[in-house]
């Protein structure tokens, strides 16, 4: 049993992939989109999920790139 005055094991921190922070592990998510570890402030929601940032975001929902390729411009004509 513990005595009351002992304060337990230490919180496991982990550093943020973005900011460089140190948070306790259980506050750190992994983007879905390039598996980034990041923390609570450096979120970026997005629908349902939450991202590492808007660029991630926006390539999830909207494709990797929004520019035609020379090849697509191509094959259209």
């Amino acid at each position: 049993m513990k005595r009351p005055d002992d304060p337990g094991e230490p919180i496991p921190l982990k550093a943020c992939g973005r900011c460089g922070e140190p948070a306790p592990v259980k506050e750190i998510a992994r983007c879905p989109w390039c598996f980034r570890d990041f923390c609570r402030q450096c979120r970026y929601p997005r629908g349902i999920a939450d991202f590492c940032s808007r660029g991630c975001a926006e390539a999830m929902f909207h494709g990797a790139d929004d520019e035609d390729s020379p090849e697509d411009e191509k094959d259209a004509g």
